[in-house]
């Protein structure tokens, strides 16, 4: 598997030594395999990518992800999905994709969706889940999500 994309330690120019970025390894990866079928904008329906530990706050760095119809969507028009903090559609991190809400079986959306927030973006609160959503419903359809992400977690 290809490494994900981190800051590691490098100059801006070989007579100024003084900047550097920091190392950013990140200590947490987590293997998403799940699915979202129904109105993806309700957060009994939305998918659950990153729990932290209890009293403890994300920091999502990075990831890569994967989207695919497994079953046929029956909404109608179109729509974007993204990862949101606490299943608030106010608190969107990334956009991820522009969706049909009735795309056929079958249909790849990014392949892979990769994005990169660098040092890191916190969860608005402590205990927050990450979450992929979108606005509107795919009806009986289903879409399997499945990649990486990849970050920290810190108290408070």
């Amino acid at each position: 598997m290809a490494r994900l994309p981190q800051r590691s330690w490098v100059s801006e120019t070989a007579e100024n030594v003084s900047n550097y970025w920091r190392i950013r390894e990140s200590p947490i990866y987590y293997a998403i395999n799940g699915t979202l079928t129904g109105d993806i904008s309700q957060v009994g329906n939305m998918l659950n990518v990153w729990v932290p530990e209890t009293g403890k706050r994300y920091l999502l760095r990075g990831g890569r992800l994967t989207i695919v119809c497994t079953v046929t969507c029956t909404g109608t028009g179109a729509d974007v999905l993204f990862l949101c903090d606490q299943g608030t559609l106010a608190n969107v991190f990334t956009p991820l994709a522009a969706i049909s809400l009735s795309m056929p079986a079958g249909t790849v959306v990014g392949d892979p969706i990769e994005f990169d927030f660098g040092s890191g973006v916190y969860s608005q609160n402590v205990d927050s889940i990450l979450r992929v959503a979108a606005n509107g419903t795919i009806g009986t359809g289903v879409l399997r999500v499945t990649g990486i992400l990849y970050g920290d977690e810190v108290i408070g």
